[in-house]
């Protein structure tokens, strides 16, 4: 079983971005045994 990490409201309401372009940028950076879900 892998761990889990829970990223919630790491992006200000008041900064306009792109969530998909977030999630995107975070999965270059993350190694391959990294999973994002439910975002």
């Amino acid at each position: 079983m892998g761990e889990f990490i829970a990223l919630i409201d790491v992006i200000p309401e008041d900064i306009d971005t792109e969530f998909e372009e977030f999630v995107g940028n975070l999965r270059k950076v993350l190694p391959e045994t990294c999973h994002i879900e439910q975002y």
